[in-house]
């Protein structure tokens, strides 16, 4: 797999390739101000609304959970469903970091992806439902996105 020279590089990469391969508006660091959640790495529009937090995994002392606290809080934008991606550098030895990710993420509504060997993203857990999705404040934040979307 290719290097990045980071997070930013990941993304751009990534959303060219999704838009390409699924045929869907694909749009990177979407922020809505004034609110206290994270960036949404990768948001793919259209039904259904996909948020993704992707991870650029560069050194092997990294985290099981690397962002996974991140990944969690996109489910308050209102999105139908939420994933996390990590990207191994070529240098990272994935075998436990990969098997204590898929345990951890095996307890919580979100996807898993990792980027394969050909650049594609590789799903190992598909993403349940929002479970927040009929809550007060992920209806209003999805209102706020959906118009944010109408404007890029």
């Amino acid at each position: 797999m290719a290097a990045f020279s980071g997070e930013k590089d990941l993304q751009d990469f990534l959303k060219f390739h999704l838009e390409r391969e699924w045929g869907r508006r694909v749009e990177a660091r979407v922020k809505l101000p004034g609110l206290h959640l994270p960036d949404i790495d990768l948001l793919v529009v259209g039904t259904p609304l996909l948020a993704v937090e992707t991870k650029y995994v560069k050194r092997q002392r990294n985290v099981p959970y690397l962002g996974l606290d991140e990944a969690l809080a996109l489910l308050l934008y209102g999105v139908d469903r939420a994933y996390l991606l990590h990207a191994f550098d070529e240098h990272v030895e994935t075998g436990e970091l990969l098997e204590l990710s898929q345990l951890l993420l095996s307890t919580v509504p979100i996807g898993y992806m990792v980027l394969g060997d050909e650049g594609r993203p590789v799903v190992l857990k598909e993403a349940p439902p929002n479970p927040l999705l009929g809550s007060p404040v992920a209806r209003r934040n999805r209102a706020l996105l959906t118009e944010r979307l109408r404007g890029a």
